[in-house]
């Protein structure tokens, strides 16, 4: 399989994974960085498929400074994705606010 190949197929995963799973609003940033998460604890069946989106949004995102922290960013269907940067087996939460 082709980088590219692969990269289509993680995409069209990463869609199934958003949509089957509970987003929750972050209260506490809502007025100065308005986003939502999931919690792979929520999903404890899941956490294989939460570990490869993770792995996914760090292979094909891209860098992006926010305040004085670099996080890697993955943008899809209007939104960007994100993790706050721990280890894969330390990550518990993606990140996804609306883009513009």
């Amino acid at each position: 399989m082709s980088q590219e190949e692969a990269q289509e197929y993680f995409i069209e995963d990463f869609r199934l994974y958003v949509a089957s799973v509970h987003w929750k609003t972050a209260w506490t940033y809502q007025k100065f960085a308005p986003h939502e998460y999931t919690v792979s604890e929520w999903n404890v069946q899941r956490r294989p498929w939460f570990e490869q989106m993770v792995l996914g949004i760090r292979k094909y995102g891209y860098k992006e400074d926010f305040g004085k922290t670099t996080y890697i960013y993955l943008n899809l269907d209007g939104r960007k994705y994100w993790t706050q940067g721990a280890s894969v087996k330390q990550t518990i939460l993606i990140n996804r606010a609306k883009l513009g």
